[in-house]
């Protein structure tokens, strides 16, 4: 965890922030936020990823927002360690104000800290949600804190509205949609009240406990698969059948590869459909001059434990003139372009490994080159003493 906070950026007036698909990774500050106050902004393509935030007034993002839009923006938790904490004071996730959130994906862990404060979903006021997908869980609270933080899904005693979003909930929630929802879906374990005053909502069967205001629809996992269960959905537009349950179409959950690469914040490099999300970034390297070293991480997505991984360099996707080497330890001698762990890898544990490369005297640009892996089952026992993976830094 980070011993010193980021200094909010403050003043941030008739903007636009724009992430290109970067991230921003172990964000830590108290009460306000990567940013404070501001008016007529775009927040936009930013991911922040295992942030370590305790919220006071405002929301992890930023405070108050006036007439100003976040979109298609990630917060990922990665790490047991990365958290989102409240207690002193009402906030949202995300903001206390802003104009609108939308086409966004928010995973994260809560920690309740007092009963001070209540924290109200993603934005505390005056905010239009929309298209968003909420997969929140709650770490350590004390039962008797958590009775007074009210975490909600989406939105709570605020006056933000929300549409057309999927919560994965959790037990701890007090809402599990929220307040002011409209056609959204609850799927997980019960919240104490589902869903207050909404309306064309729908949740997974036994997620009732209690409401406040009218209830989402309880859908039975079988049925869950029939669009025609769903009549308020807009599947034309917003929504369509995924293999589960409704998705939305234009906000798309990252699923990775059976094995998959993912660097040190725990982000993949690709999903099960062969995906590129981002590449191994070097920055310029001057010709005859080797690059940094870059660590990653190889990780069992499976449902069984695996070994002899194997993680090889594509030679015919290499450009003529650079020279990539990848090892198993960060201070390597020999050039490798395949490696062989003979180790154990459980289920979600990962093995590190690093990759560089060198650019000839002669060569006249630069490009991308591939690399990929594979495992055979491990069908046997696991005894305490035998080698296994490490685990990540995710």
């Amino acid at each position: 965890m980070p011993d010193t906070d980021f200094v909010t950026i403050e003043g941030l007036n008739n903007s636009v922030f724009d992430g290109g698909g970067l991230s921003i990774a172990n964000l830590h500050t108290n009460s306000k936020g990567l940013f404070g106050d501001g008016e007529n902004n775009v927040v936009k393509n930013l991911t922040i990823v295992n942030p370590y935030i305790t919220l006071g007034t405002a929301g992890m993002l930023c405070k108050i927002f006036t007439d100003s839009i976040i979109t298609n923006c990630s917060f990922i938790s990665n790490s047991i360690d990365s958290f989102v904490a409240y207690g002193d004071y009402n906030s949202g996730y995300i903001a206390t104000a802003c104009k609108e959130l939308s086409n966004c994906i928010i995973k994260i862990n809560l920690r309740g800290l007092n009963s001070g404060g209540h924290c109200f979903g993603l934005v505390y006021y005056t905010a239009s949600i929309s298209r968003c997908i909420v997969d929140l869980s709650t770490l350590d609270i004390d039962p008797e804190i958590i009775k007074y933080c009210l975490p909600c899904g989406l939105t709570g005693e605020g006056s933000a509205k929300a549409t057309d979003c999927i919560v994965y909930g959790d037990p701890n929630f007090y809402f599990g949609l929220g307040i002011n929802v409209t056609n959204s879906l609850y799927i997980g374990e019960s919240a104490r009240h589902n869903a207050g005053s909404s309306k064309g909502c729908y949740a997974s069967e036994g997620t009732q406990q209690g409401s406040a205001g009218a209830a989402a629809v309880e859908i039975k996992d079988a049925v869950m698969k029939n669009q025609a269960a769903f009549p308020f959905f807009d599947f034309v537009n917003v929504w369509e059948m995924g293999e589960d349950h409704p998705v939305l179409k234009d906000v798309k959950e990252v699923f990775p590869p059976a094995i998959a690469f993912k660097n040190k914040h725990g982000l993949y490099y690709s999903d099960y459909q062969g995906n590129i999300l981002r590449h191994v970034e070097y920055g310029n390297v001057l010709a005859g001059n080797e690059s940094g070293i870059c660590e990653i991480f190889v990780e069992n997505n499976t449902s069984d434990p695996v070994t002899e991984v194997v993680i090889q360099i594509m030679d015919e996707t290499v450009r003529e003139g650079i020279t990539p080497t990848i090892s198993k330890v960060e201070d390597w001698v020999e050039v490798n372009d395949k490696l062989v762990f003979n180790d154990i890898l459980k289920v979600k544990e990962s093995i590190p490994f690093y990759v560089k490369f060198k650019a000839a005297e002669d060569v006249k640009m630069g490009g991308t080159f591939d690399m990929k892996v594979k495992a055979i089952p491990y069908l046997g026992e696991i005894s305490s003493d035998e080698n296994i993976g490490n685990e990540g830094d995710s």
